[in-house]
């Protein structure tokens, strides 16, 4: 329960600043098209990590499985970070 809770705020918090940053990068004409792979792209990355999260969920706790998602999430954010030029430039 406290995990679906948790995803659905960080879905609603972060939704809105993705689509942002898409619309004041992406061209008006492709921009339609940017925003639809964006959306794609997130619901790709959800779908695995619900049946994980529920499995990780009953076998810690709950908030075990938050936190663990949450060094995940910045694991991945750092290699990211690492592998672009983000702090190079």
């Amino acid at each position: 329960m406290a995990n679906s809770v948790t995803q659905r705020t960080q879905y609603a918090l972060s939704k809105p600043l993705v689509t942002q940053y898409v619309n004041d990068h992406a061209e008006t004409a492709t921009r339609a098209t940017v925003l639809s792979a964006t959306s794609m792209a997130f619901a790709v990355v959800r779908a695995p990590l619900k049946p994980v999260a529920g499995i990780v969920a009953d076998v810690t706790s709950p908030i075990a499985t938050v936190a663990l998602l949450g060094v995940g999430l910045l694991g991945a954010v750092g290699v990211v970070a690492v592998r672009s030029d983000w702090l190079r430039s």
